[in-house]
């Protein structure tokens, strides 16, 4: 994680609270060196992004025996690559949190088994919204609020709740991750989950032992349908899994889930956090679709 981005900076804060070493990699990720690393430095617990796991159990990677925990956030971790990752070791504890909270909200116990909830941390308190079911949260760490076009904007309520774009289940202190709120999309008149879309082509994916990292799915406008789901992959897969793929895809949800359209881009593009650039990506397929009318 960048030293700019709370993700980052938030190590050497946790390190420092607790009195411990913290150590960061001299060089470009790579999951044997990353591997090695560990071994050398006797590092107990480590932070990564779903990326970094994948890259991890591609490159068969066994996890080193003082590794106690691999937090993984930044993104959804899929069942399977958490699975896979575990058969090689490596103790996985998925986690949720955001850049306004400074911290992560909710993690997995020490371990646990694949399919447990995340404990929601002390210093949180936590409630649905009775109209949309999206989560708000409530706590010391916080944003104090955005600065867009030089002002200062406090998204928070006069009580101090933030409400997030996320639907979680709560219960009994815990919490499990369900979607992002924003994904959501109508295509000829039904609501459309982008998240769960592209949750399916990871699942797919992986079974085929194809790179989930490789493809992804993007909403636009369309004149008929309101949006339309249109598959990306980038042009270092292979065209023919990927079109097997993608027709094991369409062969497995209803008409306004399919993906008809399709495009290829040269990378799909990342954040410096490793996330999916959205703009980025829709402006290159945009442009892509309009040169081929």
């Amino acid at each position: 994680m960048p030293w700019f981005h709370v993700g980052g900076l938030g190590i050497a804060a946790r390190a420092y609270a607790a009195d411990c070493q913290a150590v960061f990699l001299q060089h470009k990720w790579d999951p044997t060196n990353f591997t090695r690393c560990c071994l050398d430095t006797g590092a107990t617990l480590t932070s990564l992004v779903p990326t970094q796991v994948y890259d991890l159990v591609r490159a068969g990677c066994i996890a080193p025996t003082r590794l106690r925990a691999v937090l993984v956030g930044g993104g959804a971790l899929a069942p399977l690559l958490n699975q896979q990752a575990r058969d090689l070791g490596w103790p996985i504890l998925c986690t949720y949190g955001m850049t306004e909270t400074a911290s992560q909200v909710a993690t997995q116990a020490l371990a646990a088994s694949l399919g447990d909830p995340m404990k929601v941390l002390p210093i949180w308190e936590t409630r649905l919204a009775p109209d949309d079911g999206s989560l708000h949260v409530r706590g010391p760490a916080l944003l104090s609020g955005y600065m867009l076009d030089r002002k200062f904007i406090d998204p928070k309520s006069f009580d101090g709740w933030y409400q997030t774009t996320d639907r979680v289940i709560l219960q009994e202190g815990t919490l499990r991750f369900s979607r992002r709120h924003c994904g959501l999309v109508k295509i000829q008149g039904e609501l459309v989950s982008l998240q769960e879309s592209r949750d399916r082509q990871t699942q797919l994916a992986l079974e085929a032992s194809v790179n989930p990292l490789a493809i992804t799915a993007i909403a636009l406008p369309d004149e008929r349908d309101g949006q339309r789901l249109i598959w990306v992959c980038d042009t270092h897969s292979d065209p023919a899994s990927s079109e097997a793929l993608r027709e094991r895809y369409n062969m497995s949800v209803a008409g306004p889930w399919r993906m008809l359209m399709k495009a290829r881009v040269p990378t799909l593009p990342r954040t410096e956090l490793g996330k999916l650039d959205e703009r980025q990506l829709r402006r290159l397929v945009k442009a892509l679709l309009t040169k081929s009318c």
